[in-house]
């Protein structure tokens, strides 16, 4: 018998398929408008579905490896989408392999026309050519020639008032303003224009049938009353009282009788309202787009109007009669059409702030936030829109009570303030949610660590004063210390490392510092002279030298004549007074505050928390000005003031004092961040006087002409400038406060 062999057969497994690339065109896309995805994918032993996901979410697939397995994908709604593929082969034996693509970004832009091109375009296509079908290509074109420069916003607008689709409401404006010798309201303008754009006999037709014709005239005309000598409006009075209203003056024997029963429409002539189915609908129609072909005066009027009405969309105040909004478009009107052509009439409906007005436009969207617990945390919105805007903050999506302003101020932030916020703008135009800024907690601490002051000092009252805290953490032993280098900066503002070529510096200043008693506790005068014993003079040399360059500042030649002092203060209040060595003496210093302790600082280490320096405030380069650094990965409350007026009530009179204060808030790179004239004026007047009170701060009248802002600003080196508004001069003080603990 033969013998009886098994054999095993196990199907081959199927290989992974392959998708190292997608591509999005473009990737970046105005609102609404279509996204084409492709893959370049691939299976050696079947076919392919790729499956397209957008931030996690399915938006569909394609089985098309002709096509590169192409999706149009067209997005409801702006913001960056984070883009991949899924590729998944046919199954073998019930079972099939998936690879995924690497991740693209796409942008779909905001639908907002005063900030995107293509969503101008868009708008402007729709509102003037009454076209809402532009062809793809031509919007890509003309939003690159937009943005390269070689054509404007003012010439595409211009170049659309030849469309068909402008002519009905020129021609129904024509017709009204003929008709009721005025502008219509916007809400009759918006209703009529809907029928005229079908057919202007009808809006014609609306209007002769109308509450404000009937008030005006008393009467409706209709062919059976025209043609009554002895009706309240016979035609000779209607004919008459037409021309005159077109500024055609007064009609002739043969224009009157056109008028009545002309049966033949031209170019120039329209068909009397007696001929059989014409009526006098339809003879007014004729009469405005025919007889009044030729007649510039009435359409230079009528397409100023359709400009102002498609483009900037008046208002329909509430409680405001209704005569009063139609006097005010008149007025606009009459200004439009004074102007040279219709590119300066295009040009000043798009700087119209009614254009704006149309749509909710975010200029400053909330930043995201890095604080430290227990601190606090501002974000802010700047939004543009017809007044008045509402605000409402949302957090993680949800509505947080209470919170319907520009500014949203948290304190003793902790984890259950940790994620997204923002802010849906809503005006009589719609809403617009702003972009998402997180809030995030960093346990690293963060610091102000160097601050400083340059100003001009002098004798009495316009000596130089910059006072310091160094405040205990909440909860932190007592009986702390820092080790504070402080300095008083004069001829080595023009010497090297600085050259800064001041003018007018102090040659030789004397530093003194004082504690919250008014006790001088520290004073030097040359910084290498520390002391009249030698050897103790070299060893605070020696620290200074080293704190120096702990600190990252500039060392100081050996032979300077600069003041310096290195000191381990305990929390406290303290003041540093500069003032020349020479008996009247008087220039330009540079007040430094650095906090140059050697040990590790942590959560409950003290710090120095401000800096305030009085000074004389000059203009040019002697204004006041207050620098200071924040150490560490976490952003701080900043309490910024330049107080003037107020400073009256602490014994200076009211000539000395700086009269009216603005300050300027400026980064290491020299950008104004922040600027503030008139403190109680701003929307976060509420948070900069609480923050005064947290801060330990003198308050401020409420409608006083002093200066202050509260701003978070990141890690970093800032510096805040106190100047008088119109180059006035006097005593001011430059406050910087760090308001977190």
């Amino acid at each position: 018998a033969s013998s009886t062999s098994n054999i095993n057969i196990v199907a081959a497994t199927s290989l992974a398929p392959t998708i190292p690339l997608i591509i999005a065109s473009p990737n970046s896309v105005a609102f609404s408008r279509q996204v084409q995805l492709t893959a370049n994918a691939s299976d050696t032993d079947g076919s392919l579905t790729v499956q397209y996901f957008a931030n996690g979410t399915s938006i569909g697939s394609s089985n098309n490896a002709g096509s590169r397995y192409q999706l149009n994908w067209t997005p409801t709604a702006s913001g960056t989408f984070n883009i991949y593929g899924l590729a998944t082969d046919n199954q073998v034996n019930g079972l099939s392999n998936t690879a995924i693509s690497p991740t693209i970004q796409v942008t779909v832009r905001r639908n907002n026309p005063i900030q995107d091109d293509t969503a101008f375009l868009l708008q402007v296509y729709a509102d003037i050519a009454n076209n809402s079908n532009v062809n793809p290509l031509l919007l890509a074109d003309l939003a690159d020639r937009i943005a390269a420069g070689t054509t404007t916003r003012t010439q595409i607008l211009t170049g659309l008032l030849g469309e068909t689709g402008f002519l009905a409401p020129v021609n129904l404006l024509a017709s009204y303003h003929v008709l009721m010798g005025q502008w219509p309201t916007p809400a009759n303008y918006t209703n009529l224009l809907a029928t005229a754009r079908g057919s202007l006999a009808n809006a014609i037709g609306q209007i002769l049938s109308s509450n404000e014709y009937f008030l005006k005239y008393g009467i409706v005309p209709t062919t059976a009353l025209l043609n009554n000598p002895l009706s309240l409006i016979p035609a000779d009075t209607f004919i008459n009282r037409l021309w005159a209203a077109a500024g055609l003056g007064s009609p002739s024997s043969l224009q009157n009788l056109q008028f009545r029963s002309n049966n033949t429409a031209s170019l120039t002539l329209g068909r009397g309202y007696n001929v059989g189915g014409v009526g006098i609908n339809t003879a007014l129609a004729e009469f405005i787009t025919l007889t009044n072909s030729t007649n510039t005066a009435l359409f230079n009027q009528a397409r100023a109007a359709a400009l102002y009405y498609q483009i900037d969309r008046p208002p329909t105040p509430p409680n405001v009669p209704a005569n009063d909004i139609t006097d005010a478009i008149a007025v606009r009107v009459a200004g439009l059409v004074k102007l040279a052509d219709d590119a300066a009439r295009a040009d000043a409906v798009l700087k119209d702030i009614l254009y704006t007005y149309r749509y909710v436009t975010f200029l400053k969207h909330p930043q995201s936030l890095v604080v430290s617990p227990r601190s606090g945390a501002i974000f802010t919105v700047e939004a543009l829109g017809a007044p008045p805007l509402i605000y409402q903050w949302l957090f993680n999506g949800t509505p947080i009570a209470n919170a319907n302003g520009p500014i949203l101020s948290l304190t003793n932030v902790d984890t259950t303030r940790v994620g997204t916020y923002t802010v849906v703008v809503t005006t009589t135009a719609g809403s617009a949610t702003s972009d998402p800024a997180t809030l995030t907690l960093s346990s690293t601490p963060t610091r102000v660590a160097n601050i400083s002051t340059r100003g001009v000092t002098a004798g009495g009252n316009q000596a130089l004063i910059a006072g310091f805290v160094v405040a205990n953490a909440p909860g932190a032993p007592p009986n702390q210390t820092r080790q504070m280098l402080i300095r008083v900066i004069g001829p080595s503002l023009n010497g090297p490392p600085l050259n800064l070529n001041v003018a007018g510096a102090l040659n030789n200043p004397v530093l003194e510092v004082y504690n919250s008693a008014g006790v001088a506790i520290l004073t030097n005068d040359n910084w290498g002279n520390q002391s009249t014993n030698a050897a103790a003079s070299a060893i605070q040399v020696t620290a200074i030298q080293q704190a120096t360059t702990r600190v990252g500042t500039f060392a100081l030649a050996p032979n300077s004549q600069d003041a310096v002092v290195f000191a381990t203060l305990p929390a406290g209040n303290y003041t540093v007074q500069a003032y020349g060595a020479n008996p009247g003496a008087s220039g330009v210093v540079l007040i430094e505050v650095y906090d140059a302790t050697v040990a590790a600082t942590t959560a409950t280490s003290p710090r120095a928390s401000n800096v305030a320096t009085r000074g004389e405030v000059g203009t040019g380069a002697n204004v006041l000005i207050a620098g200071f650094v924040i150490n560490g990965t976490a952003s701080r409350r900043m309490l910024l003031r330049g107080v003037g007026p107020t400073l009256t009530r602490f014994g200076l009179g009211q000539n000395a004092v700086l009269a009216d204060p603005q300050l300027t808030l400026k980064d290491a790179a020299g950008v104004t961040l922040r600027t503030n004239d008139d403190w109680s004026t701003g929307v976060d007047a509420a948070i900069i006087a609480a923050a005064s009170v947290s801060g330990g701060a003198f308050a401020l009248a409420n409608g006083s002409k002093d200066a202050a802002m509260i701003i978070m600003l990141p890690p970093g080196a800032y510096t805040v400038q106190l100047s008088g508004v119109g180059n006035t001069t006097g005593i001011g003080i430059v406050e910087v406060y760090d308001v977190d603990p």
